[in-house]
């Protein structure tokens, strides 16, 4: 075997050994999952089990959602509702893929409860105790009413229609700012603090009224008024 031949053997061995190794690294890249679904402007991850050191990730539509690779987690933030591809390559080749869906608060969502898991609730802390308590159970017996309203939210329009279980409608508007949804119908402004419970299916509403309750029962010494609910969307609908 001349010199020509054993160099020939070497760049074929080489290669061999080199494709191998690639399509090893292929099958070992293994992902917690392969789509999320997130809101806009919320962040959430997935854990790559293997050596990310020379891996990248592009999306498809980067105003749709945006990711970092940091460490063995991709962390993916949305930015716009749809849906789009994150891609994770290594050398400019595609290894795996990620389905990414970012939604926001549109169409319908009702008012629900969740046995022993999420229950409506009423918190009232004051200096009169038998007072905090007599609030506490208005607004409570108040939020329990709202089981099973209604809401279409237009989210092109910001224009809100309001289903309520008696199978009265009302209409007005609505906005959200990531942390903030605010609706106005019946003459009345309601502000909520969106709390994000691990799905774009359903999340948590508390309302703060303490300031409102402070002014009405000044003597009272109260210090905090919240009232929580749940709106999720509907299997039916």
């Amino acid at each position: 075997m001349n010199i020509l031949q054993l160099f020939n053997l070497f760049i074929i061995c080489f290669v061999a050994f080199t494709s191998c190794s690639k399509d090893e690294y292929e099958r070992e890249l293994k992902l917690d999952q392969d789509r999320i679904s997130i809101w806009i402007g919320q962040q959430d991850s997935i854990k790559i089990f293997s050596d990310p050191t020379s891996l990248v990730v592009e999306a498809d539509d980067r105003t749709i959602a945006s990711a970092i690779i940091k460490g063995h987690t991709i962390i993916i933030k949305g930015t716009k509702p749809g849906k789009t591809i994150l891609h994770l390559k290594n050398n400019s080749k595609c290894l795996k893929s990620i389905n990414v869906f970012v939604s926001t608060f549109s169409g319908y969502w009702e008012e629900v409860e969740v046995p022993q898991k999420y229950l409506f609730e009423a918190i009232v802390e004051a200096n009169d105790k038998e007072l905090a308590e007599e609030l506490r159970q208005q607004l409570w017996k108040s939020a329990v009413l709202l089981i099973r309203t209604v809401y279409d939210f237009h989210s092109e329009s910001d224009e809100l229609e309001v289903k309520m279980r008696d199978g009265s409608r009302v209409k007005g508007t609505y906005h959200f700012d990531n942390e903030n949804l605010t609706m106005n119908f019946n003459n009345n402004i309601q502000l909520y603090k969106v709390g994000y419970l691990g799905s774009t299916k359903i999340v948590e509403l508390t309302q703060d009224l303490t300031e409102i309750y402070k002014t009405q029962y000044p003597e009272a010494g109260i210090s905090k008024v919240l009232v929580r609910r749940y709106i999720a969307k509907p299997l039916y609908l």
